[in-house]
């Protein structure tokens, strides 16, 4: 990245520019599990990714309170599969994939250490290689899942974040994302255990983040962060249902998360921790629900310094109150197959070391 800084008509700017390359190889390959032992081969390919993007950003400082920040980004992204398993015919193709992409943005200091900022910008995905690969068409012979599609977004974020005095700081945002062509996980009840993708028509995601960090005394301070997410489906059909107007699954509708420490001068610290997570969808169709959870941890240590090293034995208590909940969720898994428990109540320790 080179960056440049002048002026223009007496007002300051930096301008930054840069090229990124990225080159990808995987060889991917399948075979039949026959109860746990490898079988015939069914799937042998190369796969390709290249992506070249260049960008320019500008910021122009239009006096000591307020700075406005424009760019743009262009993408070139070439996909490129090369079937090595010709049993089932040739499934070599590719596919190439470009886009550009603004930013606008603004910060404004509404006084001394505490700034105003938003947001605008438009975002391009491309399917990674994996989703592309794994195609749902039984007739396949290999290649790209010619109807996996780029998700594209426009995203709108308005936030204010600061020192508001020297023992507190605060940050929170509101944001706005419409997005068009989500990727999608999904399942087969013919192939248990592949997961496939797919595109959403449309999907609207607005939500708002709080965080706070609050030194209390000496020693002891507080944290914490608030998420509140209102995602949720547009235009959304398959050949399972209509899901217009459905919860995006896996995406807690709140979460809230909080800390309490205290260091002491001697090197003894200890800390309490509080994570709330509430109902989760696991379907597009919104019939399977993990309810809402809290777990609360605890961690205790001492840190002791011996000229430049450091020794730190520490003990962690986790799920105080041996809270059952789910810690992955495998979203549209296929038999009912969504949830994988998280641990119960359980103690850890160990001592790092470390040479400063």
């Amino acid at each position: 990245m080179l960056i440049n800084s002048g002026s223009l008509l007496k007002i300051p700017y930096h301008l930054s520019f840069g090229l990124e390359i990225g080159d990808q190889d995987d060889k991917r390959r399948r075979f039949d599990n026959l109860e746990g032992t490898k079988g015939d081969k069914t799937f042998d390919q190369l796969e390709q990714f290249q992506n070249i993007g260049a960008f320019i950003q500008q910021e122009w400082i239009f006096n000591k309170s307020f700075r406005a920040t424009f760019g743009i980004r262009s993408d070139i992204n070439k996909l490129k599969a090369t079937d090595r398993y010709l049993n089932d015919g040739d499934g070599t193709g590719k596919q190439t994939l470009n886009n550009v992409n603004p930013l606008i943005g603004f910060v404004y200091s509404i006084r001394k250490n505490i700034n105003l900022y938003g947001n605008y910008s438009t975002h391009f995905e491309t399917p990674t290689l994996n989703e592309l690969s794994n195609n749902p068409d039984p007739s396949s012979s290999g290649g790209f899942n010619p109807g996996l599609n780029p998700q594209y977004a426009k995203n709108v974020e308005l936030g204010l974040k600061g020192f508001f005095n020297e023992n507190l700081f605060i940050e929170m945002a509101a944001f706005n994302i419409d997005a068009l062509d989500e990727i999608i996980p999904f399942e087969l009840p013919n192939i248990p255990g592949r997961t496939f993708y797919r595109n959403a028509g449309t999907s609207f995601r607005k939500g708002f983040e709080f965080g706070l960090n609050s030194r209390l005394s000496k020693g002891l301070q507080m944290s914490m962060a608030y998420t509140y997410s209102d995602f949720s489906y547009g235009a959304y059909q398959t050949k399972s249902g209509v899901f217009d107007g459905n919860s995006l699954p896996v995406i807690p509708k709140m979460l809230l998360y909080g800390e309490l420490s205290y260091f002491h001068i001697s090197g003894i610290y200890g800390m309490i921790q509080l994570q709330y997570t509430g109902d989760i969808y696991a379907d597009d169709a919104n019939t399977v629900k993990d309810n809402a959870y809290q777990l609360m941890h605890m961690r205790f240590g001492y840190k002791k310094y011996y000229s430049n090293l450091m020794i730190e034995p520490f003990i962690g208590l986790n799920n105080l109150f041996n809270t059952s909940y789910n810690s992955n969720i495998r979203m549209n898994a296929w038999g009912g197959r969504y949830f994988e428990p998280g641990s119960g109540f359980n103690i850890y320790g160990g001592v790092r070391i470390r040479f400063e």
